[in-house]
């Protein structure tokens, strides 16, 4: 699929940061106004992996450009230990008025993580 809908390629124990841009249909979504945002992980056979929010774990996932949607990811090796395989993460968006989306539209982020040697 075309972007924004990506795919990353991970080593095993990375800490390295993650941008994903949250997009509906297509067009990006203006994080200005809404009052958090919660990732989730989940393994390539549908099981849950992880999630983070930017209330409760601002040091793991942050807002960093709001009106062009970016959201950065900030793994720990600790808490964020991925195995060799393919994840899906989508987010949770919650507004002002406490209504929730899910992002982005269309597909899920891919991220393929492959052995560290």
């Amino acid at each position: 699929m075309t972007a924004p809908y990506s795919t990353w390629t991970w080593r095993v124990g990375s800490t390295e940061p993650i941008e994903f841009q949250l997009t509906a249909d297509g067009e990006v979504v203006d994080l200005s106004a809404v009052t958090s945002v919660e990732v989730r992980f989940e393994a390539h056979d549908g099981s849950p992996l992880s999630n983070y929010d930017t209330v409760a774990n601002p040091t793991k996932l942050a807002i960093t450009d709001a009106v062009n949607g970016k959201v950065t990811f900030y793994p720990g090796a600790a808490e964020f230990a991925l195995t060799e395989g393919h994840f899906n993460a989508f987010f949770w968006v919650t507004d002002g008025a406490g209504r929730i989306a899910s992002y982005p539209t269309g597909a899920n982020f891919v991220i393929r993580v492959i052995r560290n040697f």
